[in-house]
Protein backbone atom coordinates (compact mmCIF):
# COMPACT_ATOMS: atom_id res chain seq x y z
CA UNK A 1 0.00 0.00 0.00
CA UNK A 2 1.18 3.54 -0.58
CA UNK A 3 0.61 6.95 0.90
CA UNK A 4 -2.27 8.95 -0.53
CA UNK A 5 -1.99 12.72 -0.74
CA UNK A 6 -4.52 13.95 -3.26
CA UNK A 7 -8.26 13.51 -3.34
CA UNK A 8 -9.74 10.17 -4.37
CA UNK A 9 -11.24 11.92 -7.41
CA UNK A 10 -7.83 13.07 -8.61
CA UNK A 11 -6.27 9.61 -8.34
CA UNK A 12 -9.29 7.95 -9.96
CA UNK A 13 -9.00 10.41 -12.84
CA UNK A 14 -5.47 9.33 -13.67
CA UNK A 15 -6.23 5.65 -13.29
CA UNK A 16 -9.50 5.31 -15.11
CA UNK A 17 -10.45 8.21 -17.40
CA UNK A 18 -9.62 7.61 -21.09
CA UNK A 19 -7.18 10.13 -22.49
CA UNK A 20 -5.91 11.46 -19.19
CA UNK A 21 -2.38 10.27 -19.85
CA UNK A 22 -2.25 12.55 -22.88
CA UNK A 23 -3.56 15.58 -21.02
CA UNK A 24 -1.16 18.31 -20.04
CA UNK A 25 -2.30 21.42 -18.19
CA UNK A 26 0.87 23.26 -19.16
CA UNK A 27 1.32 22.17 -22.77
CA UNK A 28 2.02 24.61 -25.57
CA UNK A 29 -0.54 22.80 -27.72
CA UNK A 30 -3.24 23.52 -25.18
CA UNK A 31 -2.09 27.16 -24.94
CA UNK A 32 -2.49 27.62 -28.70
CA UNK A 33 -5.86 25.88 -28.75
CA UNK A 34 -7.17 27.98 -25.90
CA UNK A 35 -6.20 31.18 -27.68
CA UNK A 36 -8.53 30.38 -30.56
CA UNK A 37 -11.81 31.09 -28.80
CA UNK A 38 -12.18 33.83 -26.22
CA UNK A 39 -15.27 34.10 -24.00
CA UNK A 40 -16.64 37.48 -23.07
CA UNK A 41 -16.46 38.65 -19.47
CA UNK A 42 -20.05 37.61 -18.76
CA UNK A 43 -19.27 34.01 -19.66
CA UNK A 44 -16.34 33.65 -17.25
CA UNK A 45 -18.35 32.59 -14.21
CA UNK A 46 -20.21 29.91 -16.17
CA UNK A 47 -16.98 28.73 -17.78
CA UNK A 48 -15.26 28.48 -14.41
CA UNK A 49 -18.14 26.39 -13.03
CA UNK A 50 -17.90 24.07 -16.02
CA UNK A 51 -14.11 23.81 -15.69
CA UNK A 52 -14.33 22.97 -11.99
CA UNK A 53 -16.91 20.29 -12.76
CA UNK A 54 -14.66 18.82 -15.46
CA UNK A 55 -11.74 18.77 -13.03
CA UNK A 56 -13.79 17.01 -10.34
CA UNK A 57 -14.85 14.23 -12.70
CA UNK A 58 -11.31 13.75 -14.01
CA UNK A 59 -11.70 15.29 -17.47
CA UNK A 60 -8.37 17.08 -17.21
CA UNK A 61 -7.93 18.09 -20.87
CA UNK A 62 -11.38 19.67 -20.93
CA UNK A 63 -10.91 21.36 -17.57
CA UNK A 64 -7.50 22.82 -18.39
CA UNK A 65 -8.68 24.07 -21.77
CA UNK A 66 -11.48 26.00 -20.07
CA UNK A 67 -9.21 27.37 -17.37
CA UNK A 68 -6.85 28.66 -20.08
CA UNK A 69 -9.77 30.24 -21.92
CA UNK A 70 -10.59 32.12 -18.73
CA UNK A 71 -6.98 33.29 -18.40
CA UNK A 72 -7.00 34.50 -22.00
CA UNK A 73 -9.62 37.04 -20.91
CA UNK A 74 -8.59 37.56 -17.30
CA UNK A 75 -4.89 36.82 -16.83
CA UNK A 76 -5.16 37.31 -13.05
CA UNK A 77 -8.11 34.99 -12.50
CA UNK A 78 -7.23 33.13 -9.31
CA UNK A 79 -9.79 30.32 -9.71
CA UNK A 80 -8.45 29.44 -13.16
CA UNK A 81 -4.85 29.49 -11.98
CA UNK A 82 -5.70 27.29 -8.99
CA UNK A 83 -7.55 24.92 -11.32
CA UNK A 84 -4.51 24.60 -13.57
CA UNK A 85 -2.40 23.93 -10.50
CA UNK A 86 -4.72 21.16 -9.35
CA UNK A 87 -4.77 19.72 -12.86
CA UNK A 88 -0.98 19.68 -12.98
CA UNK A 89 -0.86 17.95 -9.59
CA UNK A 90 -3.20 15.25 -10.89
CA UNK A 91 -1.01 14.77 -13.95
CA UNK A 92 2.14 14.49 -11.84
CA UNK A 93 3.67 17.63 -13.33
CA UNK A 94 4.81 19.10 -10.02
CA UNK A 95 7.03 21.77 -11.59
CA UNK A 96 4.07 23.20 -13.52
CA UNK A 97 1.86 22.90 -10.43
CA UNK A 98 4.35 24.91 -8.37
CA UNK A 99 4.44 27.62 -11.03
CA UNK A 100 0.64 27.95 -11.02
CA UNK A 101 0.34 28.09 -7.24
CA UNK A 102 3.28 30.51 -6.92
CA UNK A 103 1.58 32.77 -9.47
CA UNK A 104 -1.50 32.91 -7.24
CA UNK A 105 0.57 33.61 -4.12
CA UNK A 106 2.38 36.45 -5.88
CA UNK A 107 -0.89 38.41 -5.89
CA UNK A 108 -2.80 36.72 -3.05
CA UNK A 109 -0.27 35.72 -0.42
CA UNK A 110 -2.95 34.60 2.06
CA UNK A 111 -4.70 32.15 -0.30
CA UNK A 112 -4.87 28.84 1.62
CA UNK A 113 -5.57 26.68 -1.43
CA UNK A 114 -2.47 28.01 -3.17
CA UNK A 115 -0.35 27.37 -0.06
CA UNK A 116 -1.78 23.85 0.11
CA UNK A 117 -1.19 23.18 -3.57
CA UNK A 118 2.37 24.45 -3.41
CA UNK A 119 3.06 22.29 -0.36
CA UNK A 120 1.60 19.21 -2.04
CA UNK A 121 3.62 19.86 -5.19
CA UNK A 122 6.81 19.92 -3.12
CA UNK A 123 5.74 16.89 -1.09
CA UNK A 124 4.77 14.78 -4.09
CA UNK A 125 8.05 15.78 -5.69
CA UNK A 126 9.93 14.46 -2.66
CA UNK A 127 11.01 17.79 -1.15
CA UNK A 128 9.59 17.44 2.35
CA UNK A 129 11.60 20.34 3.78
CA UNK A 130 10.11 22.79 1.27
CA UNK A 131 6.62 21.29 1.63
CA UNK A 132 6.21 21.74 5.37
CA UNK A 133 6.11 25.56 5.62
CA UNK A 134 3.61 25.81 2.77
CA UNK A 135 1.33 23.19 4.31
CA UNK A 136 1.55 24.90 7.70
CA UNK A 137 0.64 28.22 6.10
CA UNK A 138 -2.36 26.53 4.49
CA UNK A 139 -3.80 25.23 7.76
CA UNK A 140 -3.04 28.49 9.55
CA UNK A 141 -5.29 30.23 7.03
CA UNK A 142 -7.85 27.42 6.83
CA UNK A 143 -7.75 24.60 9.41
CA UNK A 144 -10.33 22.58 7.45
CA UNK A 145 -7.86 21.66 4.68
CA UNK A 146 -7.51 17.94 5.27
CA UNK A 147 -4.97 17.39 2.50
CA UNK A 148 -2.57 19.79 4.22
CA UNK A 149 -2.98 18.05 7.59
CA UNK A 150 -2.52 14.71 5.85
CA UNK A 151 0.69 15.93 4.26
CA UNK A 152 1.99 17.30 7.55
CA UNK A 153 1.30 13.93 9.18
CA UNK A 154 3.29 12.15 6.48
CA UNK A 155 6.19 14.54 6.98
CA UNK A 156 6.09 13.86 10.73
CA UNK A 157 6.04 10.12 10.02
CA UNK A 158 9.19 10.43 7.92
CA UNK A 159 11.08 11.75 10.94
CA UNK A 160 9.38 9.29 13.31
CA UNK A 161 7.71 12.13 15.23
CA UNK A 162 4.67 10.07 16.16
CA UNK A 163 3.18 12.70 18.47
CA UNK A 164 3.19 15.31 15.70
CA UNK A 165 1.87 12.74 13.22
CA UNK A 166 -1.02 11.82 15.52
CA UNK A 167 -1.89 15.48 16.02
CA UNK A 168 -1.90 16.17 12.28
CA UNK A 169 -3.92 13.03 11.50
CA UNK A 170 -6.42 14.00 14.21
CA UNK A 171 -6.85 17.40 12.57
CA UNK A 172 -7.28 15.76 9.16
CA UNK A 173 -9.97 13.44 10.54
CA UNK A 174 -11.70 16.36 12.26
CA UNK A 175 -11.81 18.17 8.91
CA UNK A 176 -12.83 15.11 6.84
CA UNK A 177 -14.01 12.21 9.05
CA UNK A 178 -14.87 9.94 6.13
CA UNK A 179 -11.84 10.60 3.95
CA UNK A 180 -10.47 7.15 3.13
CA UNK A 181 -7.03 8.49 2.20
CA UNK A 182 -6.42 9.77 5.72
CA UNK A 183 -7.49 6.50 7.37
CA UNK A 184 -5.22 4.60 4.97
CA UNK A 185 -2.27 6.80 5.93
CA UNK A 186 -3.00 6.37 9.63
CA UNK A 187 -2.78 2.64 9.03
CA UNK A 188 0.55 3.04 7.26
CA UNK A 189 1.83 5.16 10.14
CA UNK A 190 0.79 2.56 12.70
CA UNK A 191 2.49 -0.17 10.70
CA UNK A 192 5.72 1.86 10.82
CA UNK A 193 5.41 1.96 14.60
CA UNK A 194 4.88 -1.79 14.89
CA UNK A 195 1.19 -1.59 15.84
CA UNK A 196 -0.49 -3.94 13.34
CA UNK A 197 -3.73 -4.40 15.28
CA UNK A 198 -4.48 -0.68 15.31
CA UNK A 199 -3.29 -0.44 11.72
CA UNK A 200 -5.83 -3.05 10.60
CA UNK A 201 -8.62 -1.04 12.22
CA UNK A 202 -7.50 2.06 10.29
CA UNK A 203 -7.29 0.13 7.03
CA UNK A 204 -10.78 -1.26 7.66
CA UNK A 205 -12.05 2.28 8.08
CA UNK A 206 -10.35 3.30 4.84
CA UNK A 207 -12.04 0.44 2.97
CA UNK A 208 -15.39 1.24 4.56
CA UNK A 209 -15.28 4.87 3.45
CA UNK A 210 -13.81 4.16 0.02
CA UNK A 211 -17.07 2.90 -1.42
Amino acid sequence: MHRLLLSAVAFAAIAAVPGVAAANCSSATMERAASGTRPNAQALERLNTEAQSSLERGALTEACMKFRLILSVDARNIDARLGLGEGSLSEGDYTAARAHFEAVLASASDNPIAHQGLGLAFLLGGDFAAAEPSLRSAVEHDPTLWRSWNGLAIIADERADWEAADAAFASAIAAAPQQANVHNNIGMSLMQRGEPARAVAAFDAALRFDQ
